[in-house]
Parts: structure tokens; sequence; C-alpha cells
């Protein structure tokens, strides 16, 4: 249902000329202009534009090339290069999508061609240069865009049939949307090892190796690689939602800060000496 309201809601602002309130939010300007951010009018400008249509094409996939060559046709152009990570051609966005369009699209995702996710949220797995020996841990992973992300990459120059030596432990503290979640990584072609967990990611739990044999005294899991993708004011989707600038407050923003730095320090808990963790919001 969250995926079907988003599509709908990128038909009405993708390929539309639709009117964006250039005024904004004054609460808004003075909050990120007191934060020093760099080049702030050109963020500011940024905010109100409308977002692309983003996707990524799923590697291995046997109706990838016929889908690819459908959206060709319909002025795709190429986007983000995930450089020495095997992804280089399969970062797309649309920037106008007509109404045949919609309809290859969502057949595409349908069977499993192509996913949908948005250019931001593509470039955190894409920094924590995972590899197949990796372990992974996604803490915040609900719907999945990076979670299935994450897949990919820890497939990258495996033979067929090969299994990666590491494996991914997703995590998220929403029932109905890990449950979403896990049918999206079902569709999953490639055979990575995969862990769901749904519990709130400030408690990640700790997690043995008994492959020795041992019950007591059995090690600890410590992840190679961390994705700390947290909850936040969700301040990017004024960008798909305009009406969304009347009602912003700085309130709002800063309630999200204790469970955020709870959840960053649960995450370098879990890291293994020399591993990587990223931090990341959608905002």
């Amino acid at each position: 249902e969250e995926e079907e309201e988003e599509e709908e809601e990128e038909r009405m602002i993708v390929g539309e000329h639709r009117q964006v309130d250039l005024l904004g939010n004054a609460a808004w300007d003075a909050y990120y202009s007191a934060q020093g951010i760099a080049r702030f009018e050109e963020v500011r400008a940024l905010m109100h534009t409308p977002v692309p249509y983003c996707f990524r094409m799923v590697p291995n996939s046997p109706l990838g090339a016929a889908t690819l060559n459908c959206l060709k046709l319909l002025d795709c152009t190429h986007m983000l290069r995930g450089k020495g990570t095997g992804l280089d051609e399969c970062c797309w966005a649309l920037p106008r999508v007509g109404a045949g369009g919609w309809a290859v699209l969502g057949m595409a995702q349908q069977v499993g061609a192509i996913q949908r996710q948005e250019a931001a949220s593509m470039l955190p797995p894409l920094m924590l240069d995972i590899k197949p020996h990796h372990y992974v841990a996604d803490l915040c992973a609900a719907p999945g865009s990076k979670t299935l992300q994450i897949l990919d990459l820890m497939s990258v120059g495996l033979g067929a049939g090969e299994v990666p030596g590491g494996m991914l432990v997703a995590n998220d503290d929403q029932l109905g949307r890990c449950q979403a979640a896990v049918r999206r990584t079902r569709q999953h072609l490639l055979p990575v090892p995969l862990l769901w967990l749904c519990g709130d990611a400030r408690s990640f739990p700790t997690l043995h190796n008994h492959s020795d044999g041992r019950v007591r005294g059995a090690r600890k899991v410590r992840f190679d690689r961390v994705l700390c993708d947290v909850p936040c004011s969700g301040d990017g989707r004024l960008r798909r939602s305009p009406k969304g600038w009347a009602h912003w407050g700085p309130r709002h923003m800063l309630s999200h800060h204790y469970v955020q730095s709870a959840i960053l320090k649960r995450g370098l808990t879990i890291l293994r000496p020399g591993g990587k963790l990223l931090y990341s919001t959608c905002s």
C-alpha cells in the first residue's frame, strides 16, 4: 500500500508542470542557514524542484535487457555511476514519464527487473564499499530499497551458483514495514545469506557465532559494514509533497535527535575494528 501511494504521488509530480510554492517556509530557511551549510542557496533552490523517477536495474534479471530497451524509448537518461562496484550501468532516471511509461515501469518492477529507488537512497550502500565476504548490518532497513541494493553489491563478481562468504542482517522496528520488506527481498534472485529482525535499532541484539559448536563462550559477531539510515524529519519529501512546507517546524526536526544518536552509538558498538559505518538520513 505504501509503495502504491508513492507511485501515485510520483504520477502527480514527475513529468507534469506542477506549481511549487517558491516561498517555502521561513522557519526552514532560518534553521538550515544557521547550520552553516555550504552553498545554502543552491540547496534551497534544489528543494523546490521536482524529483525525477529513479530506479536500479536488477543484476542478472532475465528480463533486464528487454526492459532497458523499452525504457530507452521513454527518454531514459543515465544518472549515477557506481564506480568499481559492477553497477555502472544499473542506476537510471526518467525526467518524464508518459502514460505508457507508467505501465512499463509497473510491470518491470512487478517481475523484478527494476527496483524503484531514489538517487539519494542509492548513495549510502555504494559509499560503504561492500564486498561478498562482508558481514553487513542494516539497522533501519524498511521499506527495503537499500537492503536489496546491498544484496546486489554482495553478489558482484561471483560465479554461477557461488554463494557469498558474508551475510546481511536487516532490521526494522515496525512489523508491517518489515513484513513488506521481507516480501520484496524474497523476489531477489541471488543466493545471499540474509537474516531479518524486527526490533528497536537502539537495542539491536548481540549475535553470536556458534560455528565451532560452542554454546557458552561463543564469539560475538562484529560487522564489517554497518548502515544506520536513521529515522528523521523527512525534509527530502518536501520535494515530492510541496504542501508539507506549510507544516514544517523545528520542534519536529529536533525531536529525532535522541533516537538518531542512540542508533549511531549502537551501530558503533557492533562494528568490528577497521570496519566502516555509514550514518545517513533521507532528509
